[in-house]
C-alpha cells in the first residue's frame, strides 16, 4: 500500500471537519500519481527490454512491486462519511483519541468502559439535559460566605472568610469558615449567605449542616444551617440542653451576634 508523505495529526476540534478533507484531497492526488505511474508501466513506458515494465514473468526488474489501488471519487466520498462515524455510532471495542474530538450530535455511545488519562470536561456555562440519567456538571470553586440578617447587614469586618464547593451534576458540597472580628450593623434573623448555587425549590425538601461554631452570647448547645429553598442562603437555628427543644429557634442578631463570632460548616444541598 502506499503511504502519504507526511503524517496529519488532527488536534484543533474546531477544525476537525476541514483537516480531514484536506487530508483525503493528498490521498487522492498522491493515489491518482501513482495510478498515473501504474499505466505507465502498463504501457511500457520507461521499461528496460521492451514490454510492460515490472510485470511479473517479463525483465523482473521491479517484480517484487507493491501495485497502487484505484481510488475512485466515491471511494474519497466514503472516506469522508468517517468524519460523521464518529457522531453516530456504537464502539463496543477499544477506540483512542489523542487529541480533541468535538461530537456535535447524539447519542455517542460506548458499550465498554470510558477511561480518560486526563479528566472530563465540562462547559463552564452548564448545558442542562433533561434526562436524569445524564451527568451534565461538574464545576469546582470558591464563594464567599456571608453572616448576614434576614432584613440586612452592613459594616462586617472579617478575620476570616472563605469558602469552597464542588458541585457534581444538581449536588452542591459547600465548605465555608467565617469569622468577624466587628460585626457591624445585623438585623433579622441570622443566616449565612452567599451560597453558590440557588436551593431546589422543592418545599419541605433540605438539607441541614452542623456548625462549628463560637463566640455566641447565648447558651446554645448545638446550631445548624438549613438552607432555604430556592434561595442562596441557609438560616441558623439553635438546639439548647433543654427537653422538646429541637432546631426549631431562629438565632437573632440582636441576642446571637457578638464581634468574635465563628462559624464552619458544610452544605450539601440540590441546587435549582
Amino acid at each position: 500500500m502506499p503511504v502519504l508523505s507526511k503524517p496529519y495529526v488532527i488536534t484543533d476540534a474546531g477544525r476537525q471537519s476541514e483537516d480531514i478533507d484536506r487530508m483525503f484531497d493528498d490521498v487522492y492526488d498522491e493515489m491518482a500519481e501513482l495510478e498515473r505511474e501504474n499505466a505507465e508501466r502498463l504501457s511500457g513506458a520507461g521499461g528496460a527490454g521492451g514490454g510492460a515494465r515490472g510485470l511479473p514473468g517479463n525483465d523482473g526488474d521491479d517484480a517484487d512491486a507493491q501495485w497502487p489501488i484505484l481510488v475512485t471519487d466515491t471511494d474519497i466520498a466514503r472516506l469522508r462519511l468517517a468524519n460523521a462515524f464518529l457522531a453516530t455510532n456504537t464502539f463496543a471495542g477499544l477506540s483512542q483519541f489523542n487529541g480533541e474530538c468535538s461530537f456535535t450530535s447524539e447519542p455517542i455511545t460506548f458499550a465498554g468502559v470510558i477511561t480518560a488519562s486526563q479528566g472530563m470536561r465540562f462547559p463552564s456555562i452548564q448545558v442542562d439535559s433533561a434526562n436524569v440519567n445524564t451527568l451534565d456538571d461538574y464545576e469546582e470553586g470558591s464563594w464567599t460566605p456571608v453572616v448576614g440578617g434576614s432584613s440586612g447587614q452592613s459594616g462586617q469586618t472579617y478575620a476570616v472568610q472563605v469558602g469552597r464547593y464542588v458541585k457534581c451534576g444538581k449536588i452542591v458540597l459547600a465548605q465555608f469558615h467565617a469569622e468577624l472580628s466587628v460585626k457591624g450593623t445585623v438585623s433579622g434573623n441570622v443566616q449565612i449567605q452567599g451560597m453558590p448555587f440557588t436551593v431546589e425549590n422543592v418545599t419541605g425538601l433540605f438539607s441541614a449542616s452542623i456548625l462549628l461554631f463560637s463566640g455566641l452570647p447565648t447558651n446554645w448547645v448545638e446550631v445548624v444551617g438549613r438552607p432555604d429553598t430556592n434561595a442562596s442562603y441557609a438560616n441558623v437555628f439553635g438546639h439548647t440542653a433543654a427537653a422538646g427543644n429541637n432546631y426549631d429557634t431562629n438565632l437573632t442578631a440582636a441576642a446571637d451576634l457578638d464581634d468574635s463570632l465563628a462559624f464552619q460548616g458544610t452544605f450539601i444541598y440540590r441546587a435549582a
